[in-house]
């Protein structure tokens, strides 16, 4: 993420996480369509991980950064693990089919919500730094 950008590859990643999806909804050959779903879904379900990581800490004011990361973790595992429950639930009323279709949808929302996140930009410098930078300068 740090060579490429953590938007770029949070969007890389959620559409790995989408096509591995649908390959297992849609490709006839069960056997070709789950080992499609296998890689692509092994390769990218965790390769967000850092670039999400860098972008909440890129974008969370510096005296917060501990709270934030502790809301984002919360949300990604903690209320991620209410849609493992709500998939079980499905799954058991109707199949698997609606319960992978369900989360299907979710990626598809999830890599749109990607192209929303801001680009990373170079950030401003602290009024520490800007004060050592010119008493450093008219010093010379």
């Amino acid at each position: 993420s740090d060579k490429y950008g953590s938007k770029k590859m949070l969007i890389v990643a959620s559409a790995g996480i989408c096509l591995g999806l649908l390959s297992l909804l849609f490709i006839p050959v069960y056997l070709i369509g789950i080992s499609v779903f296998i890689v692509l879904y092994g390769v990218f379900f965790y390769a967000h991980q850092p670039a999400l990581n860098a972008l909440t800490g890129f974008l969370s004011p510096e005296t917060h950064r501990g709270a934030v990361y502790g809301v984002f973790f919360f949300t990604s595992f903690g209320i991620g693990s209410i849609s493992q429950l709500i998939s079980g639930y499905l799954a058991d009323l109707y199949g698997f089919d609606p319960a992978f279709y369900m989360l299907t949808v979710f990626s598809f929302i999830a890599l749109g919500l990607s192209f929303l996140l801001p680009e990373r930009q170079k950030p401003a410098l602290s009024h520490n730094k800007r004060e050592k930078s010119v008493s450093h300068s008219s010093n010379e």
